[in-house]
């Protein structure tokens, strides 16, 4: 499965620069510019891999995380701090990427495992995450990759709670029946995120 690349110096100055100037609306401390620059730095990578799980374009999935970090700048007067920044910027993302899907391609096939390039582990996954009902493919990215607990899914995918653990049960037993067994074992292993406290392994079978 591709992988986004780390942003570059490059591309941190082209996102603050196309985003304009709120920083006025800030607090005393980091303006809008500077939230950007940091945040972008820190979290650009994890959430381009999310976008990309739940689209599966690299290129629409920058694009996605891009206008994101657009949309925090221009929020950022009531937003005033990371803390609420991250989640506001994973709920950007998501939600982008539901537009995304919506007007896009209809679902992957699974790859034959006759066919060695398409039937690796991480394409076996993915193509089977995009057969699922959006609401799924979303709590089992956030979850499994993202590692995020419920309370954190719930307000990304603008949800109960109650419904995150509904959605993450019926993903994981779909996958296993389209992948004809537990996800957690070979040949199939969920991609592991690089930042962040970790990913976190649906639960084996009995």
């Amino acid at each position: 499965m591709p992988r986004p690349v780390a942003p570059s110096a490059a591309q941190a100055s082209r996102v603050t620069a196309m985003l304009g100037r709120s920083a006025q609306h800030s607090r005393p401390g980091w303006d809008a510019d500077q939230a950007v620059a940091v945040l972008y730095g820190a979290h650009h990578r994890a959430l381009a891999q999310i976008a990309m799980l739940l689209v599966n374009d690299v290129v629409v999935a920058e694009e996605i995380v891009e206008a994101a970090f657009a949309a925090m700048h221009a929020a950022w007067w009531r937003l005033r701090n990371s803390d609420r920044a991250l989640p506001y910027l994973r709920r950007a993302v998501v939600r982008r990427a539901r537009s995304c899907r919506d007007l896009s391609r209809p679902p992957l096939s699974l790859p034959q495992t006759g066919q060695p390039d398409l039937a690796t582990p991480a394409a076996l996954l993915v193509a089977a995450l995009h057969a699922l009902p959006a609401r799924q493919r979303e709590a089992l990215v956030l979850r499994y990759h993202a590692g995020l607990p419920e309370s954190q899914i719930a307000f990304v995918m603008g949800i109960p709670a109650r419904s995150v653990a509904s959605h993450v049960e019926r993903g994981t037993a779909c996958l296993r029946t389209a992948l004809g067994g537990p996800i957690r074992r070979p040949p199939i292993s969920w991609p592991a995120t690089s930042a962040g406290p970790g990913s976190h392994q649906p639960p084996a079978e009995p």
